[in-house]
């Protein structure tokens, strides 16, 4: 079947447009979207929508501007309107610039289907851009919904997006645009490996359809079974997630007895819809291994503990209730939770001081630091623990022997009662105390010794 027959046959199949939309066309002057262009106006004329064409001038290379021409050109050639929006080079970020370019395109592309009264965005992503999208997400390890890919149509803000050309492939596309003595342009960047899709499409799925030709069918075949796997499963998910748990705005509380009653694969998919619903509207993002870790935690902790998350969000456990929210704790009050410090790491404290520990021959250079505290590396068990004052607390004082009671010890140093449970203490994985700090070392802390490899705490002023 001809490219032609075969997207009217896809159109139709998909009830994607009518006469009586009004869409616009993402352009940007390259073989993909000038084909899309000319496929839509040889639609039979119950499905051809009224079309306007734009076009984002990114200006990351030289003839940038040439592009903007020949996509202008062809706007007037057809009758149809043009609407153009140029990146000024002063607004790229220094990092993130597909990103940020797809942002820019898509901001753009709803003010003028806003202002203008169009109601659906097609662009021209092809069955290649399928393909380089799933095994991007699959190496960067995203969540298997993402392993969906791209959707052929979704909304955008009110209105709708409409990917017509994501079962075809690039070949088919050329091989179109030939035939119709199409006019594009060919951009050099899409050669240039500085850009993650590019290593993909160049590099990667080059080799790889060495070992297949069909590489490309397969990752779009495993797209769909995906998102049939997903449309049967998330319900389920969402359904049980809900019954154990009560959603409000940026926080979850979650019944921990009915929780631990699902088997462990159900409670992995809940915590990732749980956690979804408390970061949709983040900045920051949480991993795996948070996953696995609450899980860990929810197991494994006492009846009242907590448990620190990216973005200043914590899990709380109070007995069997299971809170998921901000931590709200103001940093006035001084009160942290315990976190844990490995080797090479910094943590940063509640007055905004940071605390790291590395090897004596690993000290970084050129920065001052309030405290250096030598240890020997065979004298404690990794990863140390910051924290609070907590009742109990004993310390073996640096240049005393035996121990004696923190408590005691803030009373003899004339610490006022009110900042006692303040104060930040620094021990190892078996409870050994290192350090209060700015009250007292314990004997743990030695002289620096050049020639002996050591453990060095060190806290930095901000």
């Amino acid at each position: 079947m001809q490219l032609a027959e075969h997207f009217t046959a896809s159109v139709e199949k998909h009830n994607d447009f009518s006469q009586h939309d009004r869409v616009l066309v993402a352009v940007s002057g390259g073989v993909d979207s000038v084909v899309l262009v000319d496929l839509l106006r040889q639609l039979p004329k119950v499905y051809r929508p009224q079309l306007s064409i734009a076009h984002v001038d990114h200006q990351l290379r030289p003839s940038s501007s040439e592009d903007k021409a020949v996509v202008e050109r062809l706007s007037h050639t057809l009758g149809v309107p043009f609407y153009s929006f140029t990146w000024s080079k002063q607004h790229h970020p220094k990092s993130g610039i597909e990103k940020a370019a797809r942002d820019q395109r898509y901001a753009f592309f709803s003010t003028i289907m806003n202002e203008n009264g169009l109601n659906k965005l097609v662009t021209g992503h092809h069955k290649g851009d399928q393909a380089e999208t799933i095994l991007m997400r699959m190496v960067r390890g995203s969540a298997l919904e993402y392993l969906t890919g791209i959707k052929r149509t979704r909304t955008f803000n009110e209105n709708t997006l409409i990917r017509p050309l994501l079962d075809v492939p690039k070949s088919a596309i050329y091989r179109y645009a030939k035939d119709q003595k199409l006019t594009y342009v060919e951009d050099e960047t899409n050669q240039q490996l500085d850009y993650t899709r590019n290593r993909y499409r160049n590099k990667i799925l080059p080799l790889l359809k060495k070992e297949n030709k069909a590489v490309e069918t397969h990752l779009a075949d495993l797209s769909k079974d995906v998102t049939d796997v997903w449309s049967i499963a998330q319900p389920v998910i969402e359904s049980r997630s809900r019954q154990c748990a009560t959603f409000k705005h940026g926080s979850v509380e979650i019944d921990g007895e009915m929780f631990l009653n699902e088997t462990t694969s159900m409670q992995r998919q809940m915590l990732k819809f749980m956690l979804n619903h408390i970061y949709k509207h983040s900045t920051m993002i949480y991993k795996q291994k948070h996953i696995e870790l609450i899980m860990e935690w929810l197991i494994q902790s006492g009846p009242n503990s907590s448990l620190d998350l990216p973005g200043q969000y914590q899990a709380v456990k109070s007995y069997q209730k299971v809170s998921i929210q901000k931590n709200e704790i103001s940093k006035a009050n001084r009160i942290i939770q315990p976190m844990y410090l490995n080797l090479g790491e910094w943590l940063i404290l509640p007055d905004d001081r940071k605390i790291s520990l590395c090897y004596s021959n690993a000290l970084p250079i050129g920065q001052s630091f309030k405290r250096k505290i030598f240890i020997a590396s065979d004298a404690i068990t990794l990863p140390l623990r910051v924290r609070n004052r907590q009742n109990g607390d004993r310390i073996s004082p640096y240049g005393m022997t035996g121990t004696k009671k923190v408590k005691d010890l803030l009373i003899d140093k004339k610490i006022p009662k009110e900042k006692r449970d303040t104060l930040v203490m620094v021990e190892d994985a078996v409870g050994n105390m290192i350090w209060i700090i700015d009250i007292q070392e314990s004997r743990l802390s030695i002289d620096a010794k050049p020639d002996k490899m050591q453990y060095v705490l060190l806290l930095e002023e901000t």
